[in-house]
């Protein structure tokens, strides 16, 4: 019996590498890739924004100032210029681009997914190049099923119908940018290529925070792909070293806090609710085993999977024992295929590596599991699923020989015909937060999360709504998926605290400040629960109580306009005309554009003796909204 010839990766040459493909193939790839991403995403075009676009582009003022914000964007955190908070992730390179986009387009939903659009085919892009660097010697069909394979998946939605995930994107470009011109640099000694990879690796940093894990995929890449030794590679990588090393301190000088500002709530990650480490590290574990399961088979898919849709489980639980078993499996194929340079262990490694960020295995995140976090990961999917097919049908890789493998190619194409209809089914749920969180009920019915998401999506509709039946039966459709959502998680104190705004839209005052003062036992410092159980008693004629409650909130947040405009009420309502002038002028200045805060502050005025004071705050009273 002859022994099996072990399959070892071509050595890189000292010789500078011919042209991939003549000028002609290269148009033809790049509007093969267009076409793709057409195809996969086109259906997105006129979708508008939905979930967190409003947290990084419509309600982000940096953004909305457009080059002017970039001072603002380069010296705060991703998320400063939507609430004020400067913490957890610096991404200006993200913000820039919404921002350079806003000054050129404004505001337009189309344009931000059309972006997307042509980015995520430059990805595609991108990774046909790159796997033609990996296999030299292969038939072209290897790079472009593999490219294929990862344009497909329906996993990437999250990232690529939704604005947002353009840091996503971003960094996928940036951190396989590096690795690409790292590999043209090997080939052909060029120092240009080399410059160009490490500021791909320095942008890639400036979108997301997952770029720190390749400073380990760089040398495992010089291992596998080259014939370098460990000292040259270790040399070699000491550049990406010194950059994210350079990173993280400009990181230290920009952020607050480089964690939440808060103790980790069950409602952002369930992990919290674990009772022992051991569970919380058994939990982590089976989710990464539904991470690889979403790889294989992306159905069912969500947009959260919050408390308690992923349930708390020991160690001895069977998803966590099939889990650990998995992944020693993969380990022990991903050691043996290091030593021997198997490009499928490269492809294991590249999954394990960049995942280990978001895992919650190492670190809490502020996500119990994320789509999106499969992003750049998921390219060793696909690059291990189209080997191992390459493997099971005794497939060289070579030209002449893969030529003549239709079973080979075969079932690559019913995995990305299967991939693509998946994918331009999920899109559709994208096309704003009402049909993204009618879905996320149905696939993720026991999240409390995704029933509060569609309760304040029925209350916004409620609230712009002109016809009275309408009103009361989207508000009736809001408070019911509150409560859906807080018998999940009692302690979810926003759904408490939109249940009560609901119940007093409803004209049910009593049940508002039940529901209020739930929130505020769960959340003693939720400002807006106070104020608004001040504003009860107010319109009992309470003053001291409304006073009292009107305080709390003002001292938890003197910075909000409309608590700071009752606090002018009460002494307006008392005949203290100098303090509620003062106190309204406050409130203006914080929400220069409040009408009723104008509007009482004329009448103050008035009464006060002062007309001449109040004419220009009628005016801004009588102005259109």
């Amino acid at each position: 019996m002859s022994k099996k010839k072990k399959s070892r990766q071509p050595q890189v040459s000292s010789q500078k590498a011919p042209s991939l493909t003549p000028d002609k193939g290269k148009w033809k790839m790049i509007l093969l890739f267009i076409g793709v991403a057409l195809v996969l995403y086109g259906n997105t075009l006129g979708h508008d924004y939905a979930l967190d676009d409003d947290v990084v582009f419509l309600k982000n003022q940096f953004v909305q100032n457009g080059f002017s914000g970039f001072g603002d964007i380069l010296s705060n955190g991703f998320i400063t210029g939507f609430n004020g908070t400067n913490d957890q992730s610096y991404r200006p390179l993200v913000l820039m681009a919404f921002a350079t986009e806003h000054a050129i387009f404004g505001n337009s939903p189309a344009i931000g997914h059309f972006i997307n659009l042509l980015l995520y085919a430059c990805c595609g892009l991108l990774v046909f190049k790159l796997m033609r660097l990996f296999f030299k010697e292969a038939n072209i069909w290897i790079p472009v099923l593999i490219a294929l394979v990862f344009m497909a998946h329906p996993v990437h939605t999250e990232a690529v119908a939704n604005i947002k995930g353009r840091d996503d994107i971003l960094h996928f470009l940036f951190a396989i940018g590096s690795v690409y011109y790292l590999m043209k640099y090997v080939n052909g000694g060029n120092k240009k290529q080399l410059i160009w990879s490490g500021l791909c690796y320095f942008a890639a940093l400036l979108c997301k925070e997952m770029a720190v894990t390749f400073v380990a995929i760089i040398p495992l890449t010089l291992w596998f792909f080259t014939d370098w030794k460990w000292k040259r590679i270790l040399t070699q990588t000491a550049l990406y070293t010194g950059i994210l090393g350079t990173y993280m301190l400009i990181r230290l000088s920009v952020l607050d806090g480089l964690t939440f500002d808060e103790d980790m709530r069950i409602v952002n990650n369930s992990l919290a609710a674990a009772g022992t480490e051991a569970e919380r590290l058994s939990t982590s574990l089976m989710i990464m085993g539904l991470y690889v399961k979403l790889l294989f088979v992306p159905h069912p898919l969500s947009w959260d999977y919050s408390f308690n849709q992923i349930s708390i489980v020991g160690l001895a639980s069977w998803q966590t024992l099939i889990s650990i078993a998995l992944f020693a499996g993969l380990g022990i194929v991903a050691i043996r295929g290091f030593i021997k340079k198997d490009a499928l262990a490269w492809g294991i490694l590249f999954f394990l590596i960049t995942m280990s960020i978001v895992s919650n295995v190492f670190i809490m995140l502020g996500a119990t599991m994320g789509e999106r976090f499969l992003f750049t990961p998921s390219l060793g999917f696909a690059m291990v699923l189209v080997l191992l097919v390459a493997r099971i049908n005794k497939s060289e890789l070579t030209s002449l020989v893969l030529a003549k493998k239709k079973p080979f190619i075969v079932p690559i194409v019913i995995v990305l015909l299967l991939f693509t209809v998946k994918t331009m089914q999920r899109n559709t749920v994208w096309k704003d937060n009402q049909s993204l969180y009618e879905s996320g009920v149905i696939s993720a019915p026991n999240s409390t999360r995704t029933w509060s998401a569609l309760g304040t999506s029925y209350r916004i509709q409620a609230e712009t709504s002109q016809y009275a039946s309408e009103k009361q039966s989207l508000f009736n459709e809001a408070l019911r998926s509150y409560q859906k959502s807080v018998a999940i998680l009692d302690d979810n104190f926003e759904s408490w605290y939109n249940m009560g705004v609901v119940y007093n839209q409803l004209g049910s005052p009593e049940n508002a400040l039940l529901t209020f003062r739930k929130t505020v036992s769960i959340s003693p410092t939720y400002a807006n629960a106070w104020n608004n159980i001040g504003v009860h008693y107010f319109n009992k004629n309470e003053y001291d109580s409304a006073q009292a409650n009107f305080q709390r909130a003002y001292d938890i947040n003197p910075n909000d306009g409309n608590t700071v405009a009752n606090m002018g009420l009460i002494y307006h309502n008392r005949g203290d005309l100098p303090s509620a002038i003062s106190w309204y002028l406050r409130g203006l200045q914080l929400e220069p554009n409040n009408r009723n805060t104008a509007k009482n502050l004329a009448l103050a005025y008035r009464q006060n003796g002062e007309p001449a004071k109040a004419v220009p705050y009628e005016n801004l009273a009588r102005r259109p909204q």
